[in-house]
């Protein structure tokens, strides 16, 4: 199962389509609500994604952004978001939000979240080396559920430079 991403009105081959796995998707999404939060900080408008679009790219309903400009926006946002936490310096690195949400990123470039409901932990070999950091104080080895790579965000980015538009089917 996963989430089929067409462009509207793609400029290329690059922006016709776009494929995640839910578990891949999970993470690319909640991507584009933080690029959209930057961006509402940044400039002051709160409009980049809708509230309707954005709850709606969660589901293969087909929502997504219908212009060339926002789709523009959005990637650049999102650029910004990964070229901040996949600063070498930084990896591997996890975050917890207020809420008990996790998100981090550990070796090899990829990238997961933890919602709190399903058991979500990096590998083996990095949860020890955040223990021995003090990042982590509970071993919790089991296998990442929501998660994908840097590389797989890139295409998406690219797919939003080239798909005048998109819907998530």
């Amino acid at each position: 199962m996963g989430m089929d991403v067409y462009g509207r009105k793609p400029k290329n081959k690059t922006g016709e389509y776009f494929r995640a796995n839910v578990w891949s998707w999970r993470p690319i999404y909640w991507l584009c609500y933080v690029a959209t939060k930057r961006h509402e900080k940044i400039t002051g408008y709160d409009d980049l994604i809708p509230d309707k679009t954005f709850r709606g790219m969660e589901y293969n309903g087909g929502y997504g952004l219908r212009s060339e400009r926002k789709c523009k926006l959005l990637s650049d946002y999102l650029q910004d978001v990964v070229d901040n936490f996949f600063k070498p310096e930084l990896i591997p690195f996890e975050e917890e939000c207020d809420d008990g949400f996790k998100f981090g990123v550990y070796g090899d470039d990829n990238f997961y979240i933890d919602f709190g409901e399903d058991v979500v932990s990096p590998p083996e070999e990095v949860h020890k080396l955040l223990l021995e950091k003090g990042e982590v104080t509970t071993p919790n080895l089991e296998e990442i559920s929501y998660q994908t790579n840097k590389e797989h965000i890139q295409e998406f980015i690219g797919f939003l430079r080239n798909c005048g538009g998109f819907q998530v089917w």
